[in-house]
């Protein structure tokens, strides 16, 4: 009888067996002679719609070759420092590069007329290129080249949390309070770039927690401006140019130490938007960017404004961590037929990864979406950053809680769904006046949707009519004409249900939530009718009153403001769960964190994407985006702590620590691992694990040789062979990865499962085992 079996990654507490810890187990060094390279695939992958691609070429990165030398820290036993071990400076890795860079050149020029956009070297070898059918044809059949990818848009996944996570309380004994803060930890986020004069990114010395010296020693980032008035590529080509457009000024300080960006792909498939506002720049004109950055290592003591009225009092998770930008994802096309054209291209990300890592950076986050498949170039590049010593945590995705969905899922990337917090937030919105029904004269709290066309300043009146089906989320059975729609907030995007009501003859919509949390700014696609959102309790007011009697409302510009209360330990119904559909061997997502109305920096001047209010330093936003850079934060202050921690030893910690007292999104039914991995992060016992799972690279090439991906393996960048990883002891089944959950995707009759734990406390022991 074949069944799925699943355990979580929790800490070793009762007696079954005696496990004798290790602290001295080093990364295993594979040396293979080049004459075992397998040779490539050399069937040409499919068309990209976008006509973009990335070619991988033979042979190491720079960061594998420094392995290789005994160049990259703890290979070469010297003394580890915080994060980041990779030297790309040394004479030796100076010179691999410009070989591999022209060795790169010499393919491109082999197959003619081919303009390189990105070229990398560092986490992975390769280029990406629009080609040609014929073109693509030709380099996929070249010796020196290991794979050709399509490169397709990728998207973005889309309150103040510290208290719910223990980091600070009143009692002055939170990690925060004790000194645990991050410090000179540098945390890079690849996203829609930064707005830099944002205080969660000062340096001023408004307090003493936010007074910085120089950035860390070994950072060789940059802070490029760039202009509003042109767009210039990696190649040096004008994209756009108006002489009469001003420059885009701003400087990085000693919290920001960096800020740079890369829109070569996407700028090659879109076109941009400068003249209508967006910034040929790192600086963002989305809001997500700043957000997620804020998040994950944002300025303590921020206070937050929104509406003019004070919302919170802000702090990232690791407050003292130095924050270094890359834009990757931009916006395009804004009259376009089906709507904007936004994200972000592997080709522009996998620049970004590389010279993060070059930069020095410790920490990536990355909130964008993935391939459930696990050969991709953002997951190759992200194995040879973990090598490197850079943890990566991303975003689980925004699907749920349809199963199958989970995103970002290679195993050592921290992959990261979201679940609600615990407090009070402020909410700034306008009223809702009901003129007649049970419920008149009443007026009820409403947020506008960032998507919606505005409110008239007379305010938008009709009777207000249930949507058939009340989500909306198909062809309305009912006629709107004329009337205001009410629906339910659940299964599909709020653009679908507002235009499926616009399509019944709606003028205008009204959701209500779905659950007891407060109603927010609903994002998508813009939409040609206004909406509101609602809480729940009213939504129910309201369905009854137009069940009894002709309900008449008026949706209003009047400003108001209000408390709600987050229940927390909640699953967002939008995280994307598990099974992992690339091997059901390896439990995803990893863990979860809050993510839901998170309120974080944004930018004041942006596109109207379906993103944030207009004219505003501050906003809360929902999605799995915003739980990832709560664990890259996290990370940050466990690298502060224990700098000779690898990112494997950094992710068990917290994965190994976690709660599991969970509910799935509709508040009652206990969450599993296909809903949280581990569970829910608990920071304050993730500092003190007692117990980690230790993997290094040659444990993460046998997981690859498993998966079929030996001729990735051998040939693309590590120079190693299957067979040698297996006699060299490197588990090829996935379920044998030394990770910190368990997973077997099928079982008939029994399986042995081994895991190798490494003692983290430097006093060693006797442990006992359980599984429950």
């Amino acid at each position: 009888m074949k069944f799925k079996k699943y355990l979580l990654g929790i800490a070793l507490s009762t007696a079954l067996a005696s496990v004798y810890a290790n602290a001295d187990a080093s990364p295993y060094i594979i040396q293979v002679d080049a004459s075992k390279l397998a040779a490539a695939d050399t069937a040409p992958p499919a068309l990209a719609a976008s006509g973009m691609y990335i070619v991988e070429l033979k042979g190491a990165t720079a960061i594998n070759m420094a392995t290789k030398l005994g160049e990259l820290i703890p290979s070469n036993q010297m003394v580890m420092s915080v994060g980041n071990n990779y030297n790309a400076k040394s004479p030796k890795i100076e010179a691999y590069v410009a070989a591999v860079k022209a060795k790169q050149a010499a393919v491109a020029a082999e197959i003619g007329a081919i303009k390189v956009l990105h070229s990398y070297a560092h986490t992975f070898n390769g280029f990406s290129a629009r080609l040609s059918p014929a073109q693509l044809k030709a380099i996929s059949k070249h010796p020196d080249v290991a794979a050709v990818y399509p490169d397709e848009v990728h998207q973005l996944h889309t309150a103040n949390t510290p208290t719910f996570l223990g980091l600070v309380n009143d009692a002055g004994t939170g990690l925060h309070d004790s000194g645990v803060l991050g410090e000179d930890v540098i945390v890079g986020i690849l996203d829609s770039g930064v707005w830099p004069e944002n205080p969660s990114f000062s340096d001023a010395a408004t307090s003493p927690a936010n007074t910085y010296g120089p950035a860390p020693a070994g950072w060789a980032g940059e802070c490029n401006v760039g202009s509003v008035g042109s767009f210039v590529d990696e190649s040096g080509t004008v994209i756009y140019d108006d002489s009469t457009a001003p420059a885009d000024e701003f400087t990085c300080n000693n919290k920001l130490i960096g800020a740079r960006y890369f829109g070569s792909t996407f700028s090659s498939v879109y076109e941009m938007q400068f003249s209508l506002g967006a910034f040929a720049s790192a600086r963002d004109d989305d809001g997500h960017g700043s957000h997620t950055a804020s998040t994950a290592a944002g300025n303590a003591g921020v206070t937050a404004v929104l509406g003019g009225a004070e919302v919170g009092v802000l702090s990232g998770i690791a407050p003292r961590a130095r924050v270094a930008a890359y834009k990757v994802c931009w916006n395009a096309n804004y009259e376009a037929p089906t709507g904007p054209e936004r994200g972000c291209f592997f080709g522009d990300s996998l620049a970004a990864i590389d010279q993060a890592v070059v930069d020095g950076v410790d920490v990536l986050n990355y909130s964008i979406g993935n391939s459930q498949a696990i050969n991709t170039p953002v997951y190759n590049a992200s194995l040879s950053a973990a090598n490197a010593g850079v943890f990566f945590a991303a975003s689980a995705g925004n699907s749920g809680p349809t199963a199958a969905t989970v995103s970002n899922i290679a195993p050592w990337i921290a992959t990261v769904a979201a679940s609600t917090y615990d407090g009070t937030s402020a909410v700034i919105g306008t009223a809702l006046d009901v003129n007649s029904g049970s419920l008149a004269p009443s007026s009820l709290f409403a947020v506008p949707s960032a998507i919606g066309t505005p409110v008239p300043e007379a305010g938008l009146s009709a009777d207000l009519a249930l949507a058939n089906p009340i989500l909306a989320c198909g062809p309305l059975a009912n006629d709107l004409t004329g009337k205001i729609a009410l629906i339910s907030r659940g299964s599909c995007a709020f653009t679908d249900k507002l235009n499926n009501a616009a399509a019944a003859g709606a003028i205008g919509a009204v959701v209500y939530n779905n659950s007891p949390g407060a109603p927010f700014a609903m994002g998508g696609s813009p939409v040609g009718i206004p909406g509101v959102m609602i809480f729940q309790t009213d939504g129910a007011l309201l369905t009854d009153s137009v069940n009894n009697s002709t309900t008449n409302i008026t949706l209003t510009n009047r400003a108001q403001a209000t408390e709600a209360t987050e229940v927390g330990n909640i699953m967002a119904g939008f995280s994307s769960r598990g099974v992992n559909t690339q091997t059901g061997d390896i439990l995803k997502p990893d863990i979860t964190a809050p993510g839901v109305r998170i309120l974080a920096a944004s930018s004041p001047q942006q596109l109207q994407f379906g993103g944030n209010p207009q004219g505003e330093n501050f906003a809360y936003l929902q999605g799995t985006s915003m739980s990832s850079p709560h664990i890259a934060g996290m990370a940050a202050l466990l690298a502060g702590q224990y700098p000779t921690w690898t990112p494997a030893q950094i992710k068990s910690a917290i994965m190994t620590t976690a709660r599991q007292n969970i509910v799935k999104e509709n508040g009652t039914t206990p969450a599993d691992p296909f809903d949280f991995g581990a569970g829910h992060v608990a920071p304050a016992p993730s500092l003190n694990p007692g117990l980690v799972y230790s993997a290094n690279l040659g444990d993460y090439l046998g997981f690859l040789c498993g998966q079929g991906e030996a001729g990735l393996v051998s040939s693309a960048r590590f120079g190693a062979d299957c067979t040698d990883i297996a006699n060299a002891g490197f588990a090829t089944d996935a379920s044998q990865l030394n990770y910190p959950s368990i997973a077997i995707a099928e079982l008939a009759g029994s399986e042995t499962i081994s895991r190798t734990v490494t003692d983290v406390t430097g006093s060693g022991g006797t442990y006992n085992v359980v599984v429950d």
